[in-house]
Parts: structure tokens; C-alpha cells; sequence
């Protein structure tokens, strides 16, 4: 179902100023991809960093290519206007998750990426918060977890743009909570609560909440709630290939009439 992105970028702004502290996941991660620049030979000029909230990203970055100008979008953002050809790479960490279309932004990654340019990003996929999902199903039928896209979706979308040779893989963490309580602070705190646009609204009853904290106790590993997250990664690069020429055609001069 589409996301309410107005919600989600209220919330944002409302825990910007503390988003940073409190989402150690999020720097986690971009830790995580920036590491697979160790393998890559690359010395951008300019680097764009799309994204809800990019401190982290930024200051590894500086850090790796201090001669590079970095340029950090926002995710609300209209990054259909930033110059054509401009960036040799564009890194995206735990944004496209948060997008009703996000081949439309990959589309839009391409076209500000130089020739030979470099996409890196990392999203989430379907198994995310799935201990989460499961425990609300008990309570009612209403969404309470986005659904997130599969890495393979995320393939394909990257071959009918034209990117070429697409890598996209994907590791499970788990994160270990000593109580439900804890799990939705933090996603509230990071602004990371439900925002499918058909949400239930107002709050859950009291029986209701035991009702999907009972069932959460039954997924409880070494007396621990654990919170998945399936995290995908990708990189890609834009490649300008030549129109192939009309195949020449050869007609014997007998088939010539006057």
C-alpha cells in the first residue's frame, strides 16, 4: 500500500535533531556499504548522498575522498531537478524503502550520474520487522509494518533502467530487544512508525496490546525479543552505450529495375 510521505516527513522533522543518536542502525549500515568501496576503483569529484537523514554517510565519505565536493539531498527533496551528468558517484543508504516508487528515483539517480558512474545504495527487504508484523496480524487486519521490496524486484528494476552490471545482495540482522517497549521507542524516536497511508488510526486497546505482546513472547530467543532486518544492498554503474546502427542491408544489382 502507498506510504503517507508527508507523515513521514513531519515525523522527520520533528526527531532530526535527535535522529542522529538514536538510529545506530542507520549508521550501522551505512558502515556496512561504504566498505564495498574498498573494492572498487573510483576518485569522484563530486559525490551526491540522498537520504532522510546522511550525517553518517557524509562524514565517512570526507573521510575517504576528502578532495570530493559532497553534496547531500535530502529524501523530500526534488532530485528531479539536480543537473544532468554531474556526480560520479550517488550513494542512497535506508532511502528508497521509504519511497512509493522507487524505480522512479533509481531513474532519476541515473540520469544526475556521469558516464561510468557509480550507484551505491542499501534498502530493506520484505523480512524486515516480520516478528513485528506477525505479532500485530493476532490483533486486526490493519497494516502495521511497510512492506518493503524484494531484492529481486529491485534487480530488475535496475536492468530495465539500463544500469550495467548490477550487483544486488543481502545479509538477515537481528537486533535483540529486553522488551517490546524498547523496539517501539526506538522506531518512534527515529521516526521509522508506520506510515502505510491505510494505517489504523488511533491507539490500540489494552487487551490488544497484550494480545500481540503474547504473541511477541513466543518469538523470544534466549530471552530476548529479536527485531530482523533484512538488509539489501546494490551498486551499479551508468554506462552511455552507442544506438546500434540499422543492420546494412546489401540488394544484388539484378534486383535493380530502372
Amino acid at each position: 500500500m502507498p506510504l503517507d510521505i508527508q507523515r513521514i516527513f513531519q515525523r522527520r522533522q520533528k526527531m532530526k535533531d535527535i535522529f542522529s543518536e538514536a538510529d545506530y542502525v542507520h549508521q550501522e549500515i551505512a558502515d556496512r556499504m561504504l566498505e564495498r568501496l574498498d573494492l572498487i576503483r573510483l576518485s569522484p569529484k563530486e559525490i551526491i548522498v540522498y537520504g532522510w537523514q546522511t550525517q553518517a554517510e557524509t562524514t565517512l565519505l570526507a573521510k575517504r575522498y576528502p578532495d570530493a565536493v559532497i553534496r547531500s539531498i535530502d529524501a523530500i527533496a526534488d532530485i528531479h531537478k539536480l543537473p544532468e551528468n554531474s556526480a560520479q558517484l550517488v550513494i542512497s543508504n535506508l532511502a528508497l524503502d521509504w519511497e512509493n516508487e522507487p524505480k522512479i528515483v533509481l531513474q532519476a539517480f541515473q540520469r544526475v550520474l556521469v558516464n561510468e558512474g557509480l550507484l551505491l545504495f542499501s534498502t530493506l527487504g520484505p523480512d524486515t520487522a516480520k516478528e513485528l508484523r506477525d505479532s500485530f496480524a493476532v490483533v486486526d487486519h490493519y497494516p502495521h509494518v511497510h512492506g518493503f521490496t524484494d531484492m529481486h524486484h529491485i534487480g530488475d528494476a535496475l536492468k530495465q533502467l539500463r544500469y550495467d552490471d548490477p550487483v544486488v545482495d543481502m545479509e538477515m540482522l537481528t537486533l535483540a530487544y529486553d522488551d517490546i517497549e524498547g523496539l517501539c521507542h526506538d522506531l518512534k524516536t527515529t521516526a521509522s512508525n508506520n506510515a502505510e497511508t491505510d494505517r489504523k488510526r488511533g491507539l490500540m486497546t489494552p487487551l490488544q496490546w497484550r494480545q500481540m505482546s503474547a504473541h511477541y513472547d513466543t518469538l523470544k530467543t534466549d530471552n530476548y525479543y529479536p527485531f530482523t532486518l533484512e538488509v539489501i544492498y546494490g551498486h551499479a554503474w551508468k554506462v552511455d552505450r552507442p544506438e546500434k546502427m540499422p543492420q546494412e542491408i546489401t540488394v544484388p544489382i539484378s534486383a535493380i529495375k530502372k
